[in-house]
């Protein structure tokens, strides 16, 4: 078996120091070379990345003002563009609105039987309101909107606190006061996503006998003013309100429903499709702000807008009546 090899440190000899000297000073010399060409590359990239310097030594600064109007100018073309799709499809094609998926019915519908049943246990007379009254008389058969993402009721100032008393209360419900307008906002506390905080506002309505459209029932401020002045009612509509078919169940409706809705939405409440609310727009447009209108007699087959939201179960309640049977 060979013996273990043994290193032993080599020691330098003056001549073969001597020897490597212009080795070890060219190194030196291309070492500095590279360390000074790299100074330069990072000072270059700095200057790049800082405002360019004028002739005269000055810095100049970018100007705010450029930058804003390109900004207004590329906002303003995408609005444009937007706007162009959405009017150019109407009324025939409508893109423009989100509906109502079979989740939100399931829950709009629990949400709307469980109010309805807390008020009546409690005494509290109350009605459909606006977007909920319209679908009650114009869908067929009654019920959501397919565009509408809440459902809206009234009632009277007298049972103000004892509704929203009965309300909190309640181990289901989850309710909040909106300080824009009097009333009580409404939400399970069991419930699915939806595209809006609270799906149940319940109105607070009170006599103005000098109203902007004479004596009537008028939402109101917080301030004691009116809020929504086309949304009034006559005295013997809501004093005594009428049972009238939603989906499958049975809330109340203001007495003569249709001319209740012809002072709120006009003689176009049948034909024409109405989107002014809350969270609907698909993509930021004018049409957010001033509401959505399209004609619903064009083709029916494109907005299905006589048509409630509706899921499996209630499409299963559905019957074609022939009258001459």
């Amino acid at each position: 078996m060979a013996a273990p090899r043994t290193w032993r440190r080599h020691r330098t000899s003056p001549k073969e120091e001597e020897n490597w000297q212009p080795q070890l000073q060219q190194e030196e010399q291309q070492k500095s070379t590279q360390i000074s060409s790299l100074d330069v590359s990072l000072e270059q990239s700095t200057t790049y990345k800082k405002f360019e310097t004028s002739n005269d030594g000055k810095q100049s600064k970018i100007n705010p003002l450029a930058i804003l109007s390109f900004l207004v100018v590329f906002c303003g073309g995408l609005t444009i563009g937007r706007l162009m799709g959405t009017y150019a499809s109407r009324p025939n094609r409508m893109t423009a609105y989100n509906v109502v998926n079979e989740v939100e019915v399931t829950y709009y519908r629990d949400l709307m039987k469980l109010t309805a049943e807390v008020l009546e246990s409690n005494g509290i007379g109350y009605w459909t309101v606006s977007g909920t009254s319209l679908g009650a008389f114009r869908n067929s058969p009654p019920g959501l909107i397919r565009w509408d993402d809440d459902m809206d009721f009234g009632i009277l100032k007298k049972d103000m606190d004892k509704m929203m008393s009965a309300f909190k209360a309640h181990p289901e419900f989850d309710s909040n006061e909106d300080p824009s307008w009097v009333g009580y906002q409404l939400r399970l506390k069991k419930k699915p996503k939806t595209r809006k905080k609270y799906q149940m506002d319940v109105f607070v309505f009170d006599w103005f006998e000098n109203g902007p459209y004479g004596p009537a029932y008028y939402t109101l401020k917080p301030n004691g003013g009116i809020e929504f002045p086309k949304s009034n009612y006559l005295a013997h509509e809501i004093e005594a309100p009428v049972d009238c078919p939603f989906w499958d169940l049975t809330i109340k409706c203001p007495k003569d429903l249709e001319i209740g809705l012809l002072r709120e939405f006009g003689q176009k409440m049948m034909t024409e499709g109405l989107i002014d609310s809350h969270s609907h727009e698909k993509f930021f447009s004018f049409d957010s702000f001033k509401g959505t209108r399209f004609d619903m007699t064009q083709d029916i087959n494109d907005h299905n807008g006589y048509l409630p939201a509706m899921n499996l179960d209630l499409l299963k309640k559905i019957k074609f009546v022939n009258d001459d049977l």
